[in-house]
This record gives structure tokens, C-alpha cells and sequence, in this order.
């Protein structure tokens, strides 16, 4: 009887030496919106993201961007929020708007047959939203409470007390919602952030599934001749590096919430795809150091992370976790430990092949398919990079030594330049 090798030496493993970047294609609609888009899949679908860069960044007033997103579904001025919704539905699509820091996104989901029915719809979401009085009032009602259930989880607050400490409490990536800022939010707010929204800031689309030609004509149909200007510059205020340590005890709480972070920078930043391999050794997945030490050995906590946290102009590389009040003592010690053997030790082959392969899988598993790939597509776009940009990070990845990676912790996990912030 002959035996599989497989069941005995398991299959052969071998490193990713490639990771093929998706095929996308531009247009530019009638007004000069610019288009992503790939048409490929094996399913009759498509989404559709119209994007707005500006976020926090065209605010008057605090929360403007973040009410405006969530109040835009609420109804247009020819139909009411539920006809809308029931309109999707019997097409069985999906459709949202978020709001982040940079951006304003719209979202369309919907069979290809279905898009001419629906996109003139959703056009009218997007242009024409009305913000009734009595949404915004729920609105602000609902934000008030989840604000001050927030204010009881250690975790949310030493996220807000880090970026406000980071920042700045008047800084666009600093500043937290209060009472304060949401009850001052009036319906000419949003009606004013939006009309500048759609007239100025700078919109972008992306498209993909597998559809048509007719998908794309239907397209800038109804995006393609709405006025558009796309003039407004971002200001951007850079923030100072500095460190402290900032306690604040929670009597009723059984753990404590750590978080401790340092001034990075953008995707941009010439270091990101080494502090991102770094990253993924020290804290950025379940076999990292950290999760080693502090969980598996230590025993100290569930759950111990590091990542870096990106914005358009800025970002932050952090540690964080959940603790008993015993543990947090040890923990720091064993984080500054850890930093300390990055800096002064050089990572093993195998220990570095891990991770190489571990970062190279995740990104093939970010080109497979087009709505996987539509993803890295539009995170790149909307960052101000290219395809080179991403080819260099991948290189990078793919050749960086254990001897670059000493050097970057040295430049990056230096203890007296990171801010320690202890809820509890």
C-alpha cells in the first residue's frame, strides 16, 4: 500500500516571490470626475463609490462631516427616507454613506441588470438630500447616548485621550465629539457642509463587478453633468513629536485600557512599508511578539495589538490592550522590553520568512477578485499614490533584511518618544 508523502511530510511550502496588481482602467465623466474602474468577476454585480475628499477638513463647526454623512440617507427632495429604502430593497440593493476623517463616501450595491433603475436614485441622495429637522434631533439624541456609554468603556477613552493627546484637542485628527459640539449641530450646518461637499471638494469614483458598457453611460448621465468645481485645497497643520504619560484611574472598572503611540506619518511617509514589516513582527497579527510574550507566555491578557493608524496627511503607530490593574506594570515593562530587543538584536531567518510570507499572503488575498482589488485600488488613488508606489512597498517587503529592520525599530520604537496613556 503507497502513502501519500503529503500525510507524512505535509505539501511543500514555498515563498510568494509575486503578487499581480489588478488591471483597472480611468475614465473622465463629461464634468472631469475622474472614474476607476474594473470590469471583471463572474457575477452579474457591481458597486459603485462616489468619494469626497474634504471629511473634518471642510468643517466650520465640530461633527459637521460626521452629522452630514449619517443625515444624507435621510430622504431626497423627491422621495422620503422609507420610499427610498423600500425602493432598494425590492431591487435587492444596498446603498450607505460614510464619513471619516478625509472622506465622504456613497455607496452603491446592486445587480448590473438593475443599476439604470437605481442609480438616478441614488444620484438624488447624493445631490439632493432635505436633512429633516427630526432626524438631525434623533440624530444628536442617539450620538449624546452612545457618547456617554462610550465614556464608560476604557478602551474608547484611551483612543480618545491618545489621538487628543497626539493631535490636539482643536486638531482635525485630534478632536472628540462632546455634548457640547453635537447639541450646537443645526440643520443649516449640514445643508451648508454638504452644498460645499458636492460643489468643491474633490470627488472620485470607483467602479467595479461585472457589468455592461450601458453601466457606464448610465454613469455619467447622472454624475457626469452635475456642476462641479472639485477647487477646494486642503490646509493641512502639522503636529509637533512630543511624549508623556497620562493616568486616569476608573474606580468601578475591573481591567484597564493601555495605549501607547508616536507620531508617524501618511502611507506616503518614505519608512511605511518597514514600519509596517515591523509592525507585523512586534504586534500586527496572532503570532507576533507580543502576543507571545505578554499573552501566551505571561498570561497577562486576552488580546495585545500593535498597528499603524494612516490618515491623508498623518497617522500614528500604537500598542494596545485590555488588562487586570495587577498587569499593567509588568505589561509596559515587557512592551519596553520587546522594543528594547528590536533595536538591539536582529530577527531570525525563520522568524522574518513568517512574517515576509504572512504580509505577502495578505496582499495576495487583496488582489483576488475585483471587489478585493477595487479596495487597494481606491486606498492608493485617494493617498496620492500610483501603482510604482505600490510595486516599491511590495519590493520592499519582498527584500527588506532583519539588519533594516533593526534599524527602523531603532528610528521608530525609541520609549521617550511615545505617549502612555492608562484608563482605569
Amino acid at each position: 500500500m503507497q502513502h501519500d508523502s503529503t500525510r507524512i511530510h505535509g505539501p511543500k511550502i514555498s515563498s510568494i516571490q509575486h503578487v499581480p496588481l489588478p488591471q483597472f482602467y480611468l475614465m473622465e465623466l463629461d464634468n472631469g470626475i475622474p472614474v476607476y474602474y474594473i470590469n471583471d468577476g463572474s457575477q452579474e454585480l457591481c458597486k459603485l463609490d462616489v468619494v469626497f475628499t474634504g471629511g473634518r477638513h471642510a468643517e466650520e463647526k465640530a461633527t459637521q462631516a460626521r452629522a452630514t454623512g449619517s443625515l444624507v440617507k435621510e430622504g431626497s427632495t423627491k422621495m422620503k427616507s422609507s420610499d427610498m429604502s423600500s425602493f432598494f430593497d425590492y431591487y435587492g440593493a444596498s446603498y450607505n454613506c460614510r464619513s471619516s476623517l478625509d472622506f465622504t463616501t456613497f455607496t452603491l450595491f446592486s445587480l448590473s441588470k438593475y443599476f439604470s433603475e437605481l442609480v438616478g436614485t441614488f444620484r438624488d441622495m447624493v445631490f439632493d438630500p432635505v436633512f429633516p429637522e427630526d432626524e438631525l434631533v434623533k440624530f444628536k439624541k442617539n450620538s449624546i447616548e452612545r457618547l456617554a456609554m462610550d465614556s464608560a468603556k476604557n478602551e474608547v477613552m484611551s483612543y480618545r485621550y491618545l489621538t487628543e493627546e497626539l493631535f490636539g484637542a482643536d486638531h482635525v485628527y485630534g478632536y472628540n465629539s462632546t455634548e457640547n459640539s453635537l447639541n450646537s449641530l443645526n440643520r443649516a450646518d449640514l445643508i451648508s457642509f454638504h452644498k460645499h461637499m458636492v460643489e468643491h471638494q474633490i470627488c472620485t469614483i470607483f467602479l467595479t463587478g461585472r457589468y455592461s458598457s450601458d453601466v457606464l453611460t448610465e454613469l455619467n448621465k447622472n454624475f457626469g453633468q452635475h456642476s462641479y468645481k472639485g477647487d477646494h485645497k486642503i490646509a493641512y497643520q502639522q503636529t509637533r513629536l512630543r511624549s508623556h504619560k497620562k493616568r486616569s484611574p476608573a474606580p468601578n472598572s475591573l481591567q484597564s485600557a493601555i495605549r501607547l503611540g508616536r507620531h508617524f506619518g501618511s502611507k506616503r511617509h518614505e519608512h511605511y512599508a518597514e514600519l509596517s514589516f515591523l509592525n507585523n513582527v512586534f504586534g500586527g497579527f496572532f503570532g507576533s511578539r507580543l502576543m507571545r510574550n505578554i499573552r501566551e507566555e505571561k498570561g497577562y491578557t486576552y488580546n495585545i495589538y500593535s498597528d499603524i493608524d494612516s490618515m491623508m496627511f498623518d497617522g500614528y503607530f500604537y500598542i494596545a490592550s485590555e488588562l487586570d490593574k495587577v498587569h499593567v506594570e509588568p505589561a509596559l515593562e515587557e512592551i519596553y522590553k520587546e522594543m528594547d530587543m528590536l533595536c538591539t538584536d536582529l530577527v531570525g531567518e525563520d522568524e522574518l520568512e513568517m512574517n515576509r510570507n504572512y504580509i505577502l499572503g495578505n496582499l495576495l488575498n487583496s488582489v483576488d477578485g475585483p471587489f478585493q482589488a477595487i479596495r487597494l485600488i481606491k486606498s492608493a488613488i485617494l493617498n496620492n499614490q500610483d501603482l510604482d508606489d505600490i510595486h516599491q512597498i511590495i519590493q520592499k517587503f519582498t527584500e527588506l533584511s532583519a539588519e533594516e529592520l533593526r534599524e527602523t525599530a531603532r528610528l521608530y520604537l525609541k520609549p521617550s518618544e511615545y505617549i502612555e496613556v492608562i484608563i482605569g
